[in-house]
């Protein structure tokens, strides 16, 4: 039984850091292009946030429900996801590269 081929994420060869840990995330926030590490993105609930273009690394990622999320060319490198809700994601070319994902919500997962 064959597997289809997953693209891997399409990412620039520079990429700026972006800050997070004060921002409150509101519905149908988009994120683009950056570079998200050493941090706690904590106590986050909204619903169609868009990160496009994004490397999330060493983020831990606490009380968050973010149902209808889309991650297009995102990387996540030794983050800590456990438990989050990611409902009804739509996930295009994005990669988990060292993580720790125990009890999170992929219901209703897309995949391309």
């Amino acid at each position: 039984m064959s597997h289809p081929k997953l693209d891997a994420p399409k990412m620039p060869k520079e990429l700026p850091q972006i800050t997070l840990e004060d921002s409150k995330f509101e519905p149908e926030d988009s994120f683009h292009t950056g570079i998200i590490s050493d941090c706690i993105i904590d106590n986050q609930s909204a619903y169609k946030v868009a990160f496009d273009k994004i490397i999330f690394r060493n983020v831990t990622f606490t009380r968050i429900a973010m149902k209808e999320i889309e991650f297009t060319d995102v990387i996540f490198e030794r983050c800590d996801l456990s438990n989050v809700d990611f409902s009804e994601a739509t996930i295009h070319r994005t990669e988990f590269r060292n993580c720790k994902i125990i009890g999170m919500d992929s219901n209703g997962f897309h995949v391309t």
